[in-house]
């Protein structure tokens, strides 16, 4: 899968499914694709830290915002690119 495009970022604490399970899974769940961790963490910098690009796009496809930063100002690219 390809990398998202540089101006991606996004949100978190919304659970990234475990190894093996398909990223449509969480379609029927009741998921804030906009909650946050503490430190502004979301799904989407979890699953760019892990480079789980597959969880990325499908994530985009729920809408999830790819532009949001972390309390440190981190996004999805910055993690991305530190793997």
């Amino acid at each position: 899968m390809s990398r998202p495009p540089a101006q991606a970022s996004a949100p978190r604490a919304a659970p990234v499914p475990a190894h093996g399970r398909h990223p449509r899974s969480l379609q029927g769940w009741n998921v804030d694709l906009g909650a946050t961790t503490n430190d502004g963490w979301n799904a989407v910098h979890r699953a760019a830290e892990h480079g789980h690009f597959d969880i990325l796009h499908a994530l985009q496809g729920w809408n999830a915002d790819l532009t949001a930063t972390s309390n440190n100002g981190h996004n999805a690219v910055h993690l991305a690119a530190q793997e």
